[in-house]
């Protein structure tokens, strides 16, 4: 068997000869110019965390898509090398960040490289503390909820007989209750109860009751 490798295009001679016998058969080989375009495409550029997301490769040779070999470096430290424009990768991002994602990739002498970024966001989470002291000592004295990516809120809180003392709507995610009554007067020490209805930005509908001391 015989190699030929050349980075040039144009019409080349093959010449086969036995030296014992003299025999020699004549072919030719033609080597054309090539263009290789790496390309691909997430079917999700952004989403929420754990988001799972799937590559189609469409890199593309003007002498055909055989051949064409693709590595990936998925910006979460995880690589991949496809030799076939068919197979489609997926990764799964478990923490929320900017990915960026590279593919090089190579046939012949041809050479190209891609990027794209995924953005991947935190999900929606909230906690609901059940105890606040607001004797202006400077601690503990807001009852503040630990939210993550909420985009609207609708709380309302009541005594032990059932009177409405606060009630807030807000789309900021977040409420920051002194203590004081709807007349701005410090409520009395004691249990009070909540219903609270909010909407996270991933979807997350949240629908909540329970007691604050």
């Amino acid at each position: 068997t015989g190699t030929l490798t050349t980075n040039a295009s144009g019409r080349y001679e093959v010449l086969i000869r036995n030296e014992m016998s003299g025999c020699e058969s004549k072919g030719f080989l033609e080597v054309i110019d090539g263009s290789l375009k790496a390309d691909f495409a997430p079917d999700r550029l952004t989403g929420f965390a754990p988001m799972e997301v799937t590559f189609t490769n469409n890199s593309s040779s003007s002498t055909g898509n055989s051949g064409v070999v693709s590595i990936w470096s998925f910006g979460n430290g995880s690589t991949l090398t496809t030799t076939s424009a068919s197979l489609q990768p997926k990764i799964t991002y478990h923490q929320p960040g900017t990915y960026s994602v590279t593919m090089y990739s190579t046939k012949g002498l041809c050479e190209d490289t891609v990027v794209k970024f995924i953005d991947v966001e935190s999900p929606s989470e909230m906690n609901i503390p059940n105890i606040f002291t607001p004797n202006g000592d400077g601690v503990n004295d807001v009852f503040f909820l630990k939210t993550t990516n909420i985009s609207s809120l609708n709380i309302s809180i009541y005594d032990r007989w059932g009177h409405m003392i606060y009630e807030l709507t807000t789309e900021k995610g977040n409420i920051a209750w002194d203590g004081k009554n709807q007349k701005g007067k410090d409520a009395p020490d004691g249990v009070y109860f909540y219903v609270l209805n909010a909407l996270g930005t991933d979807g997350t509908k949240y629908e909540k009751k329970g007691n604050i001391t």
